[in-house]
């Protein structure tokens, strides 16, 4: 019950973990993916909402350069700067500027200069002072140009921001004759047009103007005190060009995603920004939400696994006591197949090894029986050579005293050749019966092949027998034992000039039977007579034999040479007469022996007949 207990929980863990591993990999994936795309669509947004507020400032500041031209072009103003100008026409410039003022607030001061730096009108909703008008740097830059100067945007003594410009105009003959002062109030104008109407405001988003020095020049409504400090920010953001989102930190210590663009003309930076998790809010909503899909989906894959696992357990246990019931002796004991396709294959599969486990013992106990017949017969054939030889020796010796007499010497002939063929059968017993060793080399089958032919060569002579070989590059060598293989192909050769009656075509191949397999096959094959039909199998059993004089041993060393090779050899008749025997041989460098055991001591090396 313990070992049931544990498989189910082994089998529960590794389901969890099988399964949470590919939940976990979508989960992060897919908040990964949300989470690029919602980069993306704040890319989209704060892109848009920056060139809007960035047309609407450059039109803003386009509007007052014209109205600054526009009053430089003035005849009042013209003929204000001349030399000979006199005191009306300063007065009717100062009413100008009034005017000018009255319809446009947003001016806190304007101061029309001429040359030589004369004041000839000034008027001014703020006080401010001369030097801080015209500080020598800005004198000299505005004396040196010949378009709009202006300088940093700076904060008021009442949280107003202004920003100084001048305009250096000229004359119709294009002679510079005076200068604009004019000081601007952002508050009212460029702040209201990026800034939120206050703090509790629902946009998301936060806009505000940096100066190109990174001070703040403009900021949404409640937050008027951060106004010309510094920002602290990345300084890709100081840019104004930014391919991506940035993620940083505010001047309120909020972790934001933000973009920059610098308004042409003025050198400022504006900055659009939404807080970070206003932007990701759904990320956290599907972050939860993925999670309690997890845990859903795992406490389902858990309570189907408790099910499965228990599926799973009892066919084990009955095998193991199926196991435990033929290991004490029980060998014709079977697991009965379950509804279960899977153990349904999985008791197949015992019962397929079970039967086979009894194939293989009553294959062991034939091979024991056979040891046995093999030590016997080995006994049996040293005790019967020698009188076998006296007998041949003496009937070669009566042979000779009736060579006058031809029926006695007919006789005498044919106890001699009865003596030799049993002799042929003991030798080829006793060769079938003893063990073989195999001390296997790396083999040129062009090498072996000439060698094969040359050894049958004397059979072939007088008869009109060719023989072809033919190699694959592709094949052209083998691990194997030389001596035993030369003499398992002698035997193949042996039996097809036999076939061949005279007369016909041997051939003898190899081949790479495939890329994949990298076994090499021996093909020899001949134009004789062919099988006897049926007997493709038979023929390689002992004692079964087709020839007149054979001992029926020859194809059945063949084979056991083969075998121990790890290799199989296969018989059939060929279309349009003769026969084929193949070989395949495992074409692998690590040679495998597969030795037979055996109690009798090798003497001699077979070479098959």
């Amino acid at each position: 019950m313990n070992n049931n207990i544990s498989i189910k929980k082994q089998i529960l863990l590794w389901m969890i973990l099988v399964s949470s591993v590919p939940l976990s990999i979508l989960a992060l994936q897919g908040l990964h993916c949300a989470r690029q795309a919602v980069v993306m669509l704040q890319y989209e947004h704060l892109t848009s909402v920056l060139g809007i507020n960035k047309n609407i400032i450059e039109q803003w500041m386009s509007e007052r350069r014209q109205d600054i031209r526009l009053l430089s072009r003035s005849s009042v103003v013209q003929n204000a700067v001349q030399k000979n100008s006199i005191q009306s026409s300063r007065e009717d410039v100062l009413t100008l500027l009034r005017q000018i003022q009255d319809e446009r607030p947003f001016f806190e001061s304007i101061i029309v200069y001429d040359t030589s730096w004369e004041k000839i009108a000034r008027t001014e909703k703020v006080s401010h002072d001369d030097k801080d008008l015209l500080d020598p740097k800005f004198r000299t830059q505005l004396r040196e140009a010949d378009d709009f100067v202006m300088n940093n945007p700076h904060l008021h003594e009442d949280n107003k921001i202004g920003l100084h410009m001048g305009f250096p105009f000229t004359n119709e003959l294009g002679a510079k004759v005076g200068y604009i002062v004019y000081n601007l109030s952002l508050t009212e104008t460029v702040q209201s047009i990026i800034a939120k109407p206050n703090i509790h405001s629902q946009d998301p988003y936060n806009n505000y103007l940096l100066s190109s020095d990174g001070v703040y020049i403009c900021l949404w409504k409640g937050h008027e005190k951060y106004l010309g400090k510094r920002m602290s920010i990345r300084e890709e953001m100081l840019t104004g060009f930014n391919e991506t989102v940035v993620e940083y930190k505010n001047y309120l210590g909020e972790d934001v995603l933000g973009l920059s663009t610098q308004i042409p003309d003025t050198g400022w930076i504006l900055v659009s920004e939404i807080r970070r998790n206003e932007a990701f809010e759904w990320i956290r909503v599907l972050g939860f939400r993925a999670i309690l899909t997890g845990v859903i989906t795992l406490l389902i894959i858990a309570y189907f696994s408790i099910r499965i696992s228990g599926k799973i357990s009892k066919p084990m246990r009955d095998l193991a006591e199926t196991a435990r019931e033929v290991a004490s002796g029980n060998t014709a004991l079977r697991v009965d197949p379950t509804a279960s396709r899977e153990a349904y294959d999985l008791a197949n599969a015992f019962n397929h090894m079970l039967d086979k486990l009894n194939v293989m013992h009553t294959k062991l106990i034939q091979t024991a029986s056979l040891a046995a017949v093999g030590e016997l017969s080995a006994s049996v054939v040293h005790e019967m050579r020698n009188p076998l030889a006296t007998i041949k020796m003496n009937v070669r010796a009566l042979q000779k005293r009736v060579d006058d007499d031809p029926d006695y010497s007919e006789l005498g002939l044919l106890a001699f050749t009865q003596a030799e063929r049993l002799e042929r059968m003991l030798n080829d017993l006793l060769n079938y019966g003893k063990p073989i060793s195999l001390q296997p080399t790396r083999l040129n089958l062009e090498d072996l092949f000439s060698e094969v032919t040359a050894a049958i060569q004397p059979r072939v002579d007088g008869k009109e027998i060719e023989i072809n070989v033919n190699i694959d590059k592709r094949a052209e060598s083998i691990t194997a034992d030389y001596e035993q293989m030369q003499g398992a192909l002698v035997n193949l050769l042996d039996n097809a000039v036999d076939a061949c009656d005279g007369n016909g075509l041997i051939t003898i191949s190899s081949r790479l039977d495939s890329e994949r397999s990298r076994s090499v096959s021996i093909t020899i094959t001949d134009n004789g007579r062919g099988l006897p039909a049926k007997t493709e199998k038979e023929i390689f059993r002992p004692f079964y034999t087709t020839r007149e004089h054979g001992t029926g041993l020859g194809l059945a060393i063949v084979t056991k040479i083969i075998d121990l090779h790890g290799g199989s050899i296969e018989a059939r008749n060929r279309q349009g007469g003769g026969a084929e025997f193949t070989i395949k041989l495992p074409n692998s460098p690590d040679f495998q022996v597969f030795e037979q055991p055996n109690k009798i001591d090798q003497t001699n090396r077979t070479t098959g007949t």
